[in-house]
């Protein structure tokens, strides 16, 4: 059996395609020949379209034919370039159903495209659900009044074809006899079938003389058809006082159904949630018709109609022969999902064996338990979720508030207003809703609930899903923000707008579980922002983000005679349970003002405050006065748990500054995604706050940049650590300036792009060698400050106390000793660009290495290079070194061992010691004139660990001069370098120096 969704998509086609309304009956036609329920739309509009009803398509255009089709669904003319636009797509069967469905699935909130929506529906309802028909009117009340009596269930063409032969003269006596012989009622005795016509009827038993009248008609000849009829025009006529009541209830009956019109919704779920735990199916249109009408009727109590179900063959093919625990077994598990425990079987026993009982009472303690939390409470959403789902409910929805509160008050599904139902609100996906009443509204039944748009401007206390076992958050957008939100166990995001009054606000946002956030972007005319001091919001448990724009701080200052003292106000303290603060698009700022106090009088100054600057101390008591001096200091309310997870950058900050930060937030997520260059953010740490910042890189994309300022001795700010912890590829620019951090240490498995500006000239460690396959690039604007190229030859050689002490002065002397920026790359494919007094372990994969500057005053040490896979780009010289067979071959400029270098050292005149080259190229064997003899040659010093230098002379005076670049590889085979290494000159690389540039851009 079709479900009631698929039969009024099929229905939305054929208004679509044949222009006219659908029947039941030829949508199941078209599903028993094509299996229409289980293909999609297209597909369905293909099998249409192929149709004698749809001919009238022969001989015209595909443009013709989507306008054509659009006017019968939309009532209304297309816009010619949508039209081309499904046309450019190629597929003319999909454009036809995207025209039909694109309207029938509309999740917006355009009034317009609603209006067309529900026009569409009512249009289709009307074909699913037909009313009397013209030719049967009249006789059909007769033919309603005749089944209510008889407790039958009624189908529409039945109605009809009754009371066309009733109009066309035909006797209502005798149709009731020939429908009577049909029905169990017919096995009953005389006396019994009487005394049930006088239950329904009248609701009562007959009295002595009524039921002797009776009896004596049957005698006389009359059949029970007959008595019906008599009994109907009692009903009709003047009845006693008592019997109002049931004559109100027969005339109620006959009501007959405009198209498209069904019984209130909580007929239409007692009937479909027998459908789900019966035969666990959703229900289709005549089921739901004739068994919803039956019970809104009255001519069929719920008990009655659930036996009178179970006694179907649809169901009976279901249950079969299931008795006692096993019966019970199968509807419970229909019901709830999952089986029944010993202590729920043993309570359906308890009940006897009568299956409608059973089934009743599963379905009904299900359904109306009052449970808070827990399994049972899911199981009870999830049931309401597919008794919706099965009639097909909205998922999108205008919804306003009750009167007295309680559940969303809308036109959704019945075009009439009322208070959704349980089943309605729990398929809900998308809502609008104008909260204008100061009451309550219940959508803790809407557990797929994903968007909410909250308008209005009433203090409505909205209460959404709320259970442990259901985690889905909601993004929740609040142009009213006076509103009280109990949010979800989920991750909920909260967006306040600009359409929000919220410096007037007075609101509360409980957010409950999960990592949830509540952002808003400040106000939209700048200056400081204004919130209302009666906001306030709960972040619960979870990683809370809270916008740190929705943070203010008010500084008053009174100045007694040049005697200063300051209060700082802030609304922290409405804020707990949020651990990150959001710094993205902080727009804020402090409002100052200046009271002085003299002989003539006070005197009220508004202070002048830098934009976009977060004082920190707001919220650890360590605030500050902007503006001018605050001389003592007095701070209100503290905060509760806000910020302890750190700083957060989502999107770009455009040049903010947190000033008085402490150790919470020396840590900052970093979950932008996109390129966002121009950010900027400052963090200014109190004294001593904190000896390391950790950053998360979560997101991916260029974050900007970064300063970091600290200051004190007994807790410096030594280690940034970097986890790039995101996909793709990030990256990060330190500015600024900080002279105490001093290790740069990286971890995860994204990749990454590192620029460290000049500012930072104490870093001595960058270290990626966590990386493993992730690529990781450097920029450095600056290498360490010593203990180079020279000294690290040296100390690998044993050289004579003698030597030591005739090299250690010179070397400080000539500006040598210091500290070497370490660099170590990793696993990934890595890119280095550096400068002199740096020593670089590339690590694994193929690494290019771009020296800014390398000579022999301040040079740059390679360790573990790798011939096949490595290169060096020198800009100096605009050399390129590589594993390339297209290039030169490298001088051998010869080998020297510890004793050479001895030797050398012994003889050292003042000439050869007058700078960092000479020294060089005297204990190298290469200061005599002409001892270059090309533009680039090696020449290493043998150890254990081998030394040797890469020597280009750029001014081609072929001597190791302060204008050559000098570059030390250790661990290197001289002759392997020889054989291996190659250079290409510099009028070959211009081109590939500008794309390895390039590709190091952050």
């Amino acid at each position: 059996m079709i479900p009631l969704s698929t039969q009024q998509e099929v229905g939305a086609l054929i208004i679509g395609i044949f222009g006219r309304l659908p029947t039941v009956s030829e949508i199941d036609y078209y599903d028993s020949q094509f299996d229409i329920s289980s293909q999609p739309p297209a597909y369905m509009a293909s099998i249409l379209m192929s149709q004698p009803d749809a001919d009238w398509m022969n001989g015209q255009s595909e443009y013709d034919i989507l306008t054509s089709v659009y006017l019968s669904v939309y009532n209304a003319y297309p816009d010619p370039d949508y039209i081309n636009e499904l046309l450019m797509q190629g597929h003319f069967n999909s454009a036809i159903a995207s025209v039909v469905i694109s309207l029938f699935n509309y999740l917006g909130d355009d009034p317009a495209i609603l209006a067309q929506r529900d026009a569409l529906d009512q249009r289709i309802a009307e074909g699913l659900f037909p009313s009397v028909a013209d030719d049967a009117a009249g006789g059909a009340s007769d033919a309603i009044a005749m089944f209510y009596l008889l407790k039958a269930p009624w189908l529409a063409n039945e109605i009809n074809s009754y009371g066309r032969q009733l109009n066309q003269g035909g006797d209502l006596g005798v149709l009731a006899q020939e429908k009577i012989e049909t029905l169990p009622i017919n096995n009953l005795s005389d006396g019994d079938f009487i005394l049930q016509l006088f239950e329904q009827g009248f609701e009562r038993p007959p009295t002595a003389a009524e039921l002797s009248d009776y009896q004596h008609q049957l005698a006389e000849g009359a059949t029970r058809g007959d008595l019906l009829v008599a009994m109907i025009e009692q009903l009709r006529g003047e009845v006693a006082p008592e019997d109002q009541a049931a004559q109100q209830h027969f005339n109620d009956a006959g009501y007959q159904y405009p198209s498209g019109e069904l019984p209130a919704t909580v007929y239409l779920e007692q009937v479909t949630a027998l459908f789900r735990a019966i035969p666990e199916r959703s229900i289709d249109a005549a089921s739901l018709d004739t068994w919803s009408k039956t019970l809104a009727s009255g001519t069929l109590s719920y008990p009655e109609l659930v036996a009178a179900l179970l006694a179907t063959p649809e169901f009976q093919g279901q249950i079969g022969d299931l008795q006692g625990d096993a019966f019970i077994q199968h509807v419970y598990q229909a019901v709830h999902g999952r089986a029944a425990d010993e202590q729920q079987l043993a309570h359906y026993r308890a009940l006897g064996d009568d299956k409608g009982v059973i089934t009743q009472a599963v379905v009904e303690d299900l359904m109306t338990n009052d449970v808070t939390g827990g399994v049972t409470q899911s199981e009870q959403w999830a049931f309401a979720r597919e008794i919706g789902q099965s009639l097909a409910y909205k998922t999108t929805a205008s919804l306003g508030t009750s009167e007295e509160g309680g559940n969303a008050y809308g036109t959704v599904n019945t075009h009439v207003g009322h208070s959704l139902s349980n089943a309605e609100t729990a398929v809900l996906f998308r809502v609008f809703l104008n909260a204008d009443k100061d009451v309550s509204v219940d959508l803790s039944y809407a557990s797929q609930l994903s968007y909410l748009t909250i308008n209005g401007e009433g203090a409505a206390a909205i209460q959404l899903h709320h259970n442990p076992n259901v985690k889905y958050g909601v993004a929740v957008t609040v142009n009213n923000a006076n509103v009280t939100l109990g949010a979800t166990y989920g991750s909920d995001q909260v967006q306040l707008t600009a359409l929000a009054d919220v410096a007037a606000a007075s609101g509360n946002f409980n957010l409950s579980e999960g990592n949830d956030s509540l952002l808003w972007a400040g106000n939209a005319t700048g200056g400081a922002n204004h919130v209302g001091w009666a906001l306030r919001a709960d972040g619960g448990a979870g990683m809370d983000i809270l916008s740190a724009n929705l943070i203010v701080k008010l500084t008053s200052t009174l100045d007694l005679w040049g005697m200063r003292v300051s209060t700082v106000s802030s609304n922290a303290a409405n804020f707990s349970h949020f651990e990150q603060l959001d710094m993205a698009g902080y727009i804020g700022q402090a409002e100052a003002t200046l009271n002085k106090v003299s002989w003539s009088g006070i005197k009220t100054e508004k202070l002048v405050t830098e934009a976009h600057v977060f004082d920190y101390g707001v919220l650890n008591g360590h605030a500050t006065v902007e503006g001018t001096l605050g001389g003592y200091v007095v701070q209100d309310r503290a905060a509760n748990d806000l910020g302890s997870g750190g700083l957060l950058l989502s999107d770009r900050a455009d040049n903010v500054k947190v000033i008085n930060a402490n150790a919470d937030a020396a840590r900052l997520e970093i979950s932008s995604v996109g390129d966002q260059a121009d950010s900027r953010l400052e963090i200014d740490f109190l004294a001593n706050a904190t000896h390391r910042v950790d950053l998360l890189f979560s997101g991916s994309g260029n974050v900007g940049s970064l300063a970091l300022g600290s200051h004190g001795s007994q807790n410096p700010l030594e280690l940034i650590a970097i986890n790039a912890a995101g996909w793709g590829r990030s990256a990060l620019t330190l500015t600024g300036s900080n002279d105490q951090v001093h290790d740069i240490v990286l971890s995860g498995r994204a990749s990454f792009n590192l620029t460290l500006e000049e500012g930072y000239h104490n870093v001595g460690l960058i270290d990626a060698s966590a990386f493993a396959g992730n690529a990781f690039t450097l920029n450095s604007a600056h290498g360490g400050s010593g203990n180079g190229t020279l000294i690290q030859m040296l100390d690998l050689l044993p050289l004579s106390g003698a030597s030591q002490a005739k090299l250690d002065p010179l070397l400080a002397e000539l500006g040598l000793v210091g500290e070497q920026l370490l660099v170590k790359g990793g696993g990934g494919n890595d890119q280095f660009n550096i400068t002199g007094d740096t020593t670089l372990i590339a690590g694994a994969g193929h690494n290019s290495v771009t020296l800014q500057s390398s000579t022999a005053a301040s040079g740059v040490t390679l360790k573990g290079f790798s011939l096949q896979q490595d290169s060096i780009t020198d800009v100096l010289s605009g050399v390129r070194l590589s594993h390339d067979a297209g290039g030169r071959s490298l001088a051998d400029y010869g080998t020297s061992d510890s004793q050479n270098i001895e030797a050398r050292i012994g003889v050292l005149g003042d000439e050869q010691m007058g700078s960092a080259s000479q020294l060089l190229a005297a204990l190298l064997d290469l200061g005599k004139p002409g001892a270059l003899s090309a533009k680039v040659g090696v020449s290493s010093v043998l150890a254990d660990q081998n030394s040797s230098y890469i020597i280009v002379d750029n001014n081609d005076d072929h001597r190791l001069d302060a204008a050559d670049s000098v570059i030390l590889l250790l661990g290197q085979d001289h002759q392997m370098l020889l054989s291996e290494l190659r250079y290409l000159p510099p009028e070959v690389t211009i081109t590939a120096t500008a794309s390895t540039e390039e590709s190091l851009v952050a």
